[in-house]
């Protein structure tokens, strides 16, 4: 007011204000609050790079709701009102996880997650093998109706993506095609039985 400059005071300078201006060291000057000193210089903010109270930020751009982001080698769930998911599980949809991976470079797989009290996804041990009556391989349950190799073993994919167990199977061509024992023959046309693990037993 009065064309004098701010002196010892905050204010909120909206896009208005700060629109293609930058600080000394290049950054964008965001809409926001900021500092002026007693001789009118406004004090530069530190750049915002991580968790910040309970919102992410990534080279003082705030992350915005809904999404999975990846930020220095862990993963963030912005939730509502911005804030990122803590202590809480949450089911991710194709649109979360397509084309995002774990440190390990695991696809992350549509499902349930959990994240800790500073927001990091806990990270989900590699399923492999067969847990609850279900077959995974490097993550992916393996689904009916199909012979499955794993680990050596022969499984057979049931209803409801369940493996077969002790139980007696006719397996067509459309099952056996292409597939060969440990000895390298051919598996042929006809009846196997699945022992209580769910392995093919072979004689």
């Amino acid at each position: 007011d009065g064309d004098k400059i701010a002196k010892n005071m905050r204010l909120y300078l909206s896009a208005t204000f700060v629109n293609g201006k930058t600080f000394s060291d290049g950054r964008a000057i965001q809409p926001g609050y900021y500092n002026f000193d007693a001789e009118g210089k406004m004090v530069v903010p530190v750049l915002q790079n991580g968790v910040i109270g309970d919102y992410l930020y990534i080279n003082d751009v705030k992350q915005t709701r809904y999404k999975l982001v990846e930020y220095n080698g862990a993963l963030y769930f912005i939730n509502d009102g911005d804030k990122i998911a803590k202590n809480m599980r949450l089911y991710l949809s194709a649109t979360f996880v397509n084309g995002k991976t774990f440190p390990d470079g695991r696809a992350v797989q549509v499902g349930y997650y959990n994240f800790d009290a500073e927001g990091k996804m806990v990270v989900p041990v590699q399923k492999n093998g067969v847990i609850d009556d279900y077959l995974y391989i490097n993550d992916v349950k393996q689904t009916r109706y199909k012979l499955v190799m794993y680990d050596g073993d022969f499984y057979f994919i049931s209803d409801s993506d369940k493996i077969a167990k002790n139980v007696k199977l006719y397996l067509s061509e459309t099952f056996v095609r292409g597939l060969t024992f440990p000895d390298g023959s051919a598996l042929g046309v006809g009846y196997y039985y699945f022992g209580a693990d769910g392995k093919m037993i072979l004689n």
